[in-house]
């Protein structure tokens, strides 16, 4: 591993095993004779013990993982709390365990796909350069999946085709470039997926998701679209939680199907509410939108409303 390090190979770990605290020392620099390549160090085919910890470090070149199953160590399977990292991509890996980052400053992006995390994903605090990408991943511990109040994202953060079992925390984060959630699946348990006041410098994407415990997105302001076309979204009471929500380019429920109201009250849409097709199952209020103000058409064709319609 030590060579492939230094030339910048791809090490393929022929199923074998290392020890976490061997990474952190050699992505330290703690022993100059272990040098690095500036590519970084990339891994595959292997079993990391005892966790990857870089709590409070600073880490100059980017750490690739593929095919890699992480065994958690005393923590977290990996803890990246308060550290610096320049790059860092997780490709088919099993990571046993949850990953901490609260605090984090990652300047090239973060990027995760395929597999299995056996915990949630804290980015609490955090500052992403790029993107934040979950694709395709298995997340969360059945309470919580994706915490991340405060996270400062510069890039997107994409969530396609992963299955997150347990809410999805976002409350007060600028987010730089869109929420892209197309075929996700969400099983919240107590919040759901909850953007409340966040900023989305960028369109939020939900197309065809299907979110239980309830989608929050009042008070954020969403300087794009949001694109729920063909979504499912259940919980007891509230199923979308959008209050004083301000959206810049139109709210799409084409074809959305919500267990629970549709709670509207006093937001600003612009360019339009499409929701043709739209049905909403709720015991007393389908809709409630007093106050909303809309810069273009409601269109609530082919819709099916069960409960009322308030407009107080």
């Amino acid at each position: 591993m030590l060579a492939g390090a230094a030339r910048g190979d791809t090490v393929d770990l022929g199923s074998g095993q290392i020890r976490g605290r061997v990474l952190r020392v050699l992505l330290k620099g703690s022993r100059p004779e272990w040098s690095v390549a500036g590519s970084g160090v990339r891994l595959s085919n292997g079993v990391i013990l005892d966790g990857i910890d870089f709590e409070g470090c600073s880490v100059s070149v980017p750490l690739r993982l593929s095919d890699i199953r992480i065994i958690a160590g005393p923590h977290a399977a990996v803890l990246l709390r308060d550290a610096h990292i320049k790059r860092l991509g997780m490709q088919n890996r099993h990571l046993e365990g949850p990953l901490v980052a609260d605090c984090v400053q990652i300047d090239n992006g973060v990027s995760i796909a395929g597999r299995k995390i056996d915990g949630q994903i804290f980015v609490r605090g955090a500052q992403i350069g790029g993107a934040f990408s979950v694709d395709g991943a298995q997340i969360g511990d059945d309470c919580n999946a994706l915490t991340g109040n405060g996270l400062q994202l510069s890039g997107p953060l994409i969530l396609r085709r992963s299955h997150l079992s347990g809410d999805v925390e976002l409350i007060r984060s600028p987010l730089g470039a869109g929420i892209h959630a197309k075929n996700a699946t969400i099983d919240g348990n107590a919040c759901g997926f909850n953007a409340e006041s966040a900023r989305i410098d960028g369109d939020f994407m939900l197309t065809a998701a299907r979110i239980s415990a309830g989608l929050s997105i009042a008070h954020a302001h969403i300087l794009g679209r949001v694109d729920a076309t063909g979504s499912t979204v259940s919980a007891p009471q509230t199923a979308i939680a959008a209050r004083s929500l301000n959206v810049e380019q139109g709210f799409d429920l084409v074809d959305t199907h919500l267990s629970g109201t549709l709670d509207i009250e006093g937001a600003e849409i612009g360019k339009g509410l499409r929701a043709e097709g739209l049905e909403v199952n709720s015991g007393t209020t389908a809709i409630t939108a007093g106050g909303i103000t809309i810069a273009g058409s409601w269109d609530l064709a082919r819709s099916k409303l069960v409960g009322a319609m308030n407009f107080p």
